[in-house]
């Protein structure tokens, strides 16, 4: 008995284009939430907790966070429980995007499986080769920085 063919190639060929469709609006919605929840202050908290899960914090697994506004440096502690799957990268763009998207912040310190992650926004511009702050200016500079 012969499976395939034809038919078979055809409907494989066009869900895989359904697929890649909903993959793509998905990137341009996640872009769209992230833009509407940018702020200048991470005192704003409920957009703050909005920006981590749409860059994909709670992908990594369950979280908490702790805003450090009494003083400057500005920062955010995140510190994860029960984590799924995640490398430094990740947690590196990760903290580019928070930084980027919000206006005073300049620390983030990331606890994840018992390891602490520093990164301070001069860290993070240097290693992404640009000013992450400009993420917040333009749309498509954010949407382009997600899709790499």
């Amino acid at each position: 008995m012969k499976i395939g063919g034809p038919p078979v190639n055809k409907l494989l060929i066009a869900i895989t284009i359904l697929l890649l469709s909903a993959c793509g609006q998905q990137k341009v919605d996640n872009v769209d939430s992230l833009w509407k929840h940018k702020t200048e202050y991470v005192g704003d908290n409920s957009k703050v907790i909005n920006i981590l899960s749409e860059a994909g914090a709670k992908d990594i697994g369950d979280y908490k966070i702790k805003i450090e506004s009494d003083k400057k440096p500005y920062g955010l502690k995140v510190n994860y429980e029960n984590v799924k799957d995640m490398d430094p990268e990740q947690l590196e763009k990760l903290a580019a995007v928070t930084m980027g998207l919000v206006g005073n912040l300049e620390r983030m310190q990331i606890n994840a499986d018992g390891k602490d992650y520093d990164y301070t926004i001069d860290e993070i511009n240097k290693k992404f080769n640009k000013d992450v702050k400009d993420l917040s200016k333009d749309k498509q500079k954010l949407k382009s920085f997600l899709e790499k």
